[in-house]
């Protein structure tokens, strides 16, 4: 994450105390990285902040489970999100996001079969 969003985002220490932490998600960087998580980026082939964060996660030829994605969407958005006091991550602090980002994914799923189904109807008519 620091890596990808690179000087826009100060580092901190996991060690780091609530009120540092607390000031650390107030700063302006902090809050725009977080907006900017899946806008594109100025990276090459510009995929999305968080396209950049997952590559560095999984080599290229490396197929995550789609569970595994959305636990990690759910850990950047965690330690991100100005509303959240918090940097470490527990099952209580990332399970609400991990249960929505899941949910996401299986509607883009969905979606993705429908559309294919739909290529393969119409290319049944044919």
């Amino acid at each position: 994450m620091f890596d990808v969003f690179g000087i826009y985002l100060h580092p901190i220490k996991s060690t780091a105390k609530s009120q540092e932490i607390l000031s650390w998600k107030k700063l302006a960087s902090t809050k725009t990285c977080y907006k900017k998580i899946f806008a594109k980026s100025d990276l090459i082939g510009n995929p999305t902040y968080m396209e950049a964060i997952l590559s560095k996660v999984w080599s290229d030829t490396s197929k995550p489970p789609d569970q595994h994605v959305a636990w990690a969407i759910s850990v950047i958005q965690t330690i991100l999100n100005p509303k959240n006091s918090d940097i470490k991550i527990t099952e209580d602090i990332v399970k609400y996001q991990l249960s929505i980002n899941i949910v996401s994914i299986c509607n883009i799923t969905c979606k993705n079969i429908l559309k294919i189904n739909e290529i393969l109807y119409k290319n049944r008519k044919k």
